[in-house]
C-alpha cells in the first residue's frame, strides 16, 4: 500500500511539475509519459505479484477499500483488466494524468498506441487468457519504433 501511495505522489508530482515554455515543455512532456508508463507498470506487476503469490487478498483496491469483487489469486486475463480497469477510473492509477492533455488519465483500456493520438496513454488490452499487452507512446510521432514501446505480461504468475 505504501509502495502506491509513493506511486500516485510521483506521478502527481511529474505531472504538476510540467514546464510549458519552449522546447523545456515538450521534453517534460516526454519524461512524465516515460516516468508514467514505468510507474504504472511497476505498480501492476506488485499488485499481481503480491496477489498471486498470497501476499494480499484483493488487488487493485482503491483508497480506504478493504474487499474487492475478485478474491486473488488472479486466474484469467480478463479478470486483471476489469481490476485494472477498476483502479484506472477510481483507484491509484486515476491520479496519473496525461501530460498531453492533463484532463485525461494517463491509464486506458486500448490496443492503439503507435496513432500520434495515443501520445501519452498507458495503454492495456488482453492478449489471450492469461496476458496482457501494457503499451505507451511517450513522442510524437507514435509510429517511430524509438517513441513507444510495448510488453507482454502473464498476469496469472
Amino acid at each position: 500500500m505504501e509502495l502506491m501511495i509513493v506511486i500516485v505522489i510521483i506521478g502527481i508530482l511529474a505531472a504538476g511539475s510540467l514546464i510549458v515554455f519552449g522546447d523545456k515543455g515538450e521534453k517534460a512532456k516526454i519524461a512524465v509519459s516515460k516516468t508514467n508508463y514505468k510507474s504504472l507498470i511497476k505498480y501492476v506487476r506488485m499488485e499481481l505479484f503480491q496477489c498471486n503469490s498470497g501476499m494480499i487478498d484483493y488487488a487493485f483496491l482503491p483508497p480506504g477499500a478493504s474487499k474487492g469483487s475478485y478474491k486473488c489469486p488472479i486466474t484469467a486475463s480478463q479478470t486483471a483488466a476489469s481490476l485494472i480497469n477498476n483502479s484506472c477510473r477510481v483507484g491509484a492509477m486515476s491520479e496519473f494524468k496525461n501530460p498531453y492533455d492533463p484532463k485525461q488519465r494517463a491509464c486506458r483500456l486500448d490496443i492503439s498506441y503507435k496513432n500520434d493520438s495515443d501520445v501519452g496513454y498507458f495503454n492495456w488490452s488482453e492478449k489471450n487468457g492469461y496476458q496482457h499487452r501494457y503499451s505507451a507512446c511517450w513522442e510524437k510521432p507514435c509510429s517511430n519504433p524509438n517513441n513507444h514501446t510495448i510488453i507482454i505480461v502473464d498476469v496469472t504468475k
